[in-house]
């Protein structure tokens, strides 16, 4: 969600952790991975919109506020059929799942067929939490040398669609999706889009 929210300069709801964590982890499309400790605050290296701030420790709660720091930004919300555009142009995103009361996100390389987000796994963690589940799937972009950034959110509940039958099966299995990552993935998850929204971020001229 944080980077989802990257672009919107918005406000991220605090979250408890259980235990002081060493780094809190946020990745901002345009600067890479930031790891901020207890009590610091950074910024993107680049012209990205991100600001990371957290309350220190023993706070049982962290605060993360996310704001647009440049002037010059404008910000755009993007249609549904863009939206659906861009997931169609691309192929790799990210899908993000509770697992034991914790999100956990994953990089999944993706297909689209008739709305539905498309992918292929081995048996493991996505195949044992994923299907039956509402989950997020994101993905973005950002071109500097253009100052133009973009990210699409979904939410939706998955379905394993490796044998069943139904409208979403059948569209999950005609999408094709081709994995990089090594190894058997014989099992189809299909994620059936309950909201799509997307975000561009540009720098003004």
């Amino acid at each position: 969600m944080a980077q989802a929210e990257c672009f919107a300069g918005q406000d991220v709801p605090g979250f408890p952790l259980p235990d002081p964590p060493s780094a809190l982890i946020f990745q901002c499309s345009s600067a890479g991975v930031l790891g901020p400790q207890p009590g610091s605050r950074l910024s993107c290296a680049t012209r990205c919109c991100t600001t990371v701030s957290a309350v220190p420790w023993p706070s049982s709660t962290w605060h993360v506020s996310m704001k647009s720091t440049d002037p010059d930004a404008e910000l755009e919300e993007m249609p549904e059929a863009e939206c659906l555009e861009l997931l169609d142009q691309h192929s790799l995103g990210r899908v993000a799942v509770v697992i034991d009361g914790q999100p956990q996100i994953f990089p999944v390389n993706h297909a689209m067929s008739d709305r539905i987000i498309a992918f292929r796994t081995g048996s493991g963690t996505k195949l044992s939490h994923a299907p039956g589940s509402k989950v997020c799937f994101e993905i973005d972009e950002y071109d500097s040398s253009t100052g133009v950034g973009w990210s699409v959110m979904v939410q939706g509940v998955a379905v394993d669609a490796t044998e069943s039958f139904d409208d979403v099966s059948w569209a999950t299995r005609a999408a094709a999706p081709w994995p990089l990552a090594p190894g058997k993935k014989p099992f189809w998850i299909g994620i059936e889009p309950s909201k799509i929204t997307g975000r561009r971020f540009r720098r003004k001229a």
